[in-house]
């Protein structure tokens, strides 16, 4: 048998550490991939649990209750404090679909979290109170969600 020389040697351990590599770059990659599914599933438990509490609030105060109702289908008739209450209250609930559609834009969040969101907000969009809400804090928003809610969920109001 015939001995290896030194630069046998070194080009068996070049070959060796390229096998190393790419192996350690393939784990990263499942590494990234599964870090990267955590945190799309923590941004959507904490969307629910955003949604969730604005439910609750809604299920257990009455008052408010009523101030959320009327701010939605006739928003005239609440007075300055109620309005704000109701202002207050939509901020984070459409901040949760911005945030959904621009995680969706960018591929960040399942299409079946968009398909639960998106009917909901879709459906209450055009009640007066929203379009007076969105007409009044549509800068609190990303230009790219208001010109969305505009051009598509609020172009069936007319309908």
């Amino acid at each position: 048998m015939k001995s290896l020389k030194l630069a046998d040697w070194a080009n068996i351990a070049e070959i060796v550490a390229a096998i190393v590599i790419v192996i350690s770059l393939a784990y990263v990659g499942l590494e990234i991939n599964h870090n990267t599914k955590a945190l799309q599933n923590e941004s959507h438990r904490s969307t629910l649990e955003m949604m969730n509490s604005g439910q609750n609030i809604l299920a257990t105060d009455a008052e408010f209750h009523r101030i959320y109702v009327s701010g939605l289908e006739s928003p005239t008739d609440l007075n300055e404090t109620e309005w704000s209450r109701f202002v207050q209250f939509m901020l984070p609930r459409l901040g949760a679909w911005e945030y959904l559609f621009l995680a969706k834009q960018e591929g960040s969040v399942s299409p079946g979290a968009w398909a639960a969101f998106d009917p909901y907000f879709r459906e209450i969009i055009c009640m007066p109170g929203l379009v007076k809400f969105i007409g009044q804090y549509e800068s609190s928003y990303a230009p790219n969600f208001v010109a969305y809610v505009k051009s598509d969920p609020m172009q069936k109001c007319a309908d």
